[in-house]
Order: structure tokens, then C-alpha cells, then sequence
């Protein structure tokens, strides 16, 4: 189950930014929230490599459950549901029938319930390239030491600055405020949630480079899987690829550059 209304424009690759007029999902995270001015200081060796996603990567939003859009939406690369989707309408079937095209989506829709092969095995195996990269994202060991990156600031992490690395929350996490993440252009983040993510209304990440020649980060390094789900307070603004076990919701005038790839059926 995926319910949102976006706005994606095109990034790096499939990356996208989507944006959404669907109203959030109260939490109880946010009483949590506070504001933090921190700076993690680099101990250890950064994750090596990017999480690979296969067949995900076309995808700006992938998910196995049904996609429920708000409208009106403009989005920049391909969407894909095994189950279905609703909200982009009027939709256009190529002569082929393996694929639809919506004046809300500059890309193509994939319902695997309607088109014609080959797409149905395209988004099995595509489906399962996702679920192959949440258990990867899911299951590298955290940086050290674990006071730096284990529950960091106990889940409420506005305000942090994130150097690369592998972090793990044990529970929630909540972003009340900017998120800072420092480093390279070819750097890498992991961010492991077990329980699920929220953010306030117009919280943000925010990508900050070193002045050493490598660049700024990229939203293709930073990588959120989450297991349960994910709720975007109105006109926040995040960046990463999202692996979520659950569904996401998105507040009005949210924005996402990156992917959404929700596993539940």
C-alpha cells in the first residue's frame, strides 16, 4: 500500500524528486523531535560501495502493493505496481499493451495486473532485485564506534551531520529539522531504521561537501531502508533512494530526489 500525489523531476540516472499534495499520516514521533546542532566525526571507514538494485533502478517509484496518486501530479521516470495504480488517469496503452502513458508521468507506467508480457515478469524480477537490495541495505554492519552510530541522538536526528557510513536505529527515527549529510560525491550512506520514519512538516537533508575536490554527495549514495513505514510531513524536502517494508505517505507539497521501492503486498 502506497498512497501519495508527486511531483518527480528528472535527477542523476532514474533518480526523481517527487513531491505530493496527499495529506500525512499523524505520529506520535513528532512530540520527539527536537532541533540539534552535531557533527559525527569521521572513526571509520566509510561503506565501500552503493546498494546495488538490479531491475529497481529504472524505477523512480516501485512498489509490490497498489500506488494511490493524489492529483494532480508531474513526475519524471518510471512507475511501476504488481498490483495496481490509480490516480493517473486517463491513461494511454501502447499498441503493444506493455506499458500505459499518463500526462502526469514523463516515463512509463507499468500495472502488472493489465499489461501485456513481458512486463508482468520485468516487474517480478524487478520486484525481486528490491527485495534483494532492502535485505543487502538491511543487513551491513554498522560503522564505529557504536555511541556514533547506533541510535544516534535516540532517533530524533535533526540538526545531525552525517559523515559516510552504515548507521543503525534500533526503534524509530524522526527529522524535525535539516539533516546534514558531508562527504564526497562518491561517498556512501546507509541509514538502517527497524521500526518507522517520520519527518515535521519542511524538514530536510541537506548534502554538504568537504572543500577538498570530491564533490557533494549524491542522492544515488544515500540509501534509508526502513521496517515499517515512511511518513513525509508537508513541504519537506529529502533526498535518497527509500527501501521501505511497509508504505509511505506523503505530506502536501513534499518532495523526494531519489527512489521509493515499497516491498508490502
Amino acid at each position: 500500500r502506497v498512497a501519495w500525489g508527486l511531483v518527480l523531476l528528472a535527477m542523476s540516472k532514474a533518480t526523481s524528486r517527487l513531491s505530493s499534495r496527499h495529506s500525512s499520516r499523524p505520529t506520535t514521533a513528532r512530540r520527539r523531535g527536537l532541533a540539534w546542532s552535531l557533527v559525527l566525526l569521521a572513526l571509520s571507514s566509510a561503506a565501500a560501495t552503493g546498494v546495488p538494485l538490479g531491475g529497481a533502478e529504472q524505477f523512480s517509484i516501485l512498489a509490490r502493493g497498489a500506488i494511490h496518486n493524489a492529483p494532480t501530479s508531474s513526475i519524471t521516470g518510471n512507475v511501476g505496481s504488481a498490483s495496481g495504480i490509480d490516480g493517473f488517469q486517463p491513461l494511454t496503452a501502447d499498441a503493444s499493451n506493455e506499458f500505459f502513458t499518463s500526462s502526469q508521468i514523463d516515463g512509463k507506467l507499468y500495472r502488472g495486473t493489465d499489461n501485456a508480457e513481458p512486463t508482468p515478469t520485468m516487474l517480478a524480477s524487478a520486484l525481486d532485485d528490491m527485495d534483494t537490495a532492502y535485505t543487502d541495505a538491511a543487513s551491513r554492519a554498522h560503522s564505529l564506534p557504536s555511541s556514533q552510530y547506533v541510535d544516534n541522538m535516540a532517533g530524533s536526528i535533526g540538526g545531525v551531520t552525517f559523515v559516510p557510513g552504515v548507521y543503525k536505529w534500533n526503534t524509530f527515527v524522526h527529522v524535525a529539522s535539516p539533516v546534514y549529510v558531508k562527504g564526497g560525491k562518491d561517498d556512501v550512506w546507509v541509514f538502517q531504521v527497524a521500526g518507522y520514519m517520520s519527518t515535521a512538516a519542511a524538514a530536510s537533508v541537506v548534502f554538504q561537501g568537504n572543500d577538498d575536490g570530491r564533490g557533494t554527495p549524491t542522492s544515488d549514495n544515500l540509501f534509508w531502508v526502513v521496517g515499517e513505514y515512511l511518513v513525509l510531513g508537508a513541504s519537506c524536502n529529502m533526498h535518497g533512494t527509500f527501501l521501505i517494508a511497509e508504505y509511505v505517505t506523503f505530506g502536501a507539497a513534499s518532495s523526494l530526489a531519489g527512489r521509493i521501492l515499497a516491498r508490502a503486498a
